[in-house]
């Protein structure tokens, strides 16, 4: 018998370690990672950050003004929204709010679930208008708008809002 047939092979036993020591290390710093992410995001300013952009490609895409102050997101007291400003496609008031709370009772976006449990607006107000020469009112237009072009409306009574 040779030397080499009876010692274990180094390369394969230090290969092997090396890929364990890395597989660990990708583990932990992904879920630090994880956990940097989620600490981060529970700042008010980074939320803001986040809806200010969001604010200003979704105006830019659907060709309406959003505008937002201040968001905060808490994942058991809901979302409150600050300095809410958004016009319709003629550039006139829709929906102005100088605070707005949103309690949720049920999220589930994977299922296309998202239940309210109560809405609390405060300094504010919403333009219901239909416009001379359009048959639809803003809402519908700005609903068209963002829609996808093959969303089919759910024409099914509903209970009656209490």
């Amino acid at each position: 018998m040779t030397k080499e047939s009876t010692e274990p092979k180094s390369d394969t036993i230090g290969s092997t370690n090396l890929l364990r020591r890395i597989l660990k290390s990708t583990f932990w710093s992904c879920i630090f990672l994880v956990i940097l992410l989620a600490v981060v995001l529970r700042f008010s300013f980074v939320q803001t950050f986040i809806a200010l952009q969001f604010s200003e490609w979704f105006s830019q895409k659907y060709g309406v003004e959003l505008s937002l102050r201040k968001i905060e997101i808490n994942l058991f007291r809901g979302i409150r929204l600050e300095g809410l400003y958004f016009l319709d496609h003629h550039r006139d008031s829709l929906l102005v709010a100088e605070n707005i709370h949103i309690d949720f009772r049920d999220i589930r976006p994977w299922a296309g679930v998202l239940k309210l449990k109560r809405v609390e607006v405060r300094d504010g107000f919403f333009k219901l208008h239909q416009y001379p020469g359009e048959s639809d009112i803003n809402i519908k237009v700005i609903i068209d708008r963002i829609s996808p072009p093959d969303t089919v409306l759910d024409t099914v009574p509903a209970k009656p809002f209490h």
